[in-house]
């Protein structure tokens, strides 16, 4: 799978503010790639004297309503911002669009209009579901590992606040 450049700029900023190796990990990123374009991003900037600006700008955790998510905030340059809210737990995939819609109001407690991106796995961990509403309609995009499982999703209430403690 290849990660879009934008994620890699996101990156490397977040790398360059908490450190190469804690945003490796908790990105779950190559650590010498991620090096690599730290070391050019270093480079371009040094050559066109420019600053980098953080582009994460949160990553706190909450529990509503019992159940465990983390949101992660991107804002960009230009004042765009992007919010993505990770189901914790999983989501039975047989619902479909209003399925997950229905999730995120009672169970997240958030509006699925609101323009978040939502992200489920399903109870195996062999697949994500990605869930955006674009204004004209919703956007639903799945990945379904064809061998073996996520390498990295908390399961429960204590490996999100594990997740927590690694991020800061």
């Amino acid at each position: 799978m290849r990660i879009p450049e934008v994620v890699w700029e996101m990156a490397v900023r977040s790398a360059v503010e908490c450190g190469l190796s804690k945003a490796a990990s908790v990105l779950g990123l190559d650590y010498y790639m991620l090096r690599r374009r730290v070391a050019a991003a270093s480079e371009h900037s040094n050559r066109c004297g420019e600053q980098a600006s953080p582009t994460l700008v949160e990553l706190p955790r909450a529990t509503l309503a019992g159940v465990p998510e983390c949101m992660i905030k991107f804002e960009g340059k230009h004042g765009g911002k992007m919010r993505i809210l990770v189901a914790i737990e999983a989501t039975d995939f047989r619902g479909g669009i209003d399925g997950l819609a229905r999730v995120c109001k009672e169970q997240l407690k958030a509006d699925p209009f609101s323009g978040w991106v939502f992200v489920f796995r399903n109870l195996r961990a062999t697949a994500i579901k990605v869930l955006t509403y674009d204004g004209r309609g919703f956007w639903l995009a799945q990945r379904r590992l064809s061998t073996g499982r996520l390498r990295f999703w908390p399961g429960s209430a204590t490996e999100e606040a594990h997740l927590a403690n690694r991020a800061y």
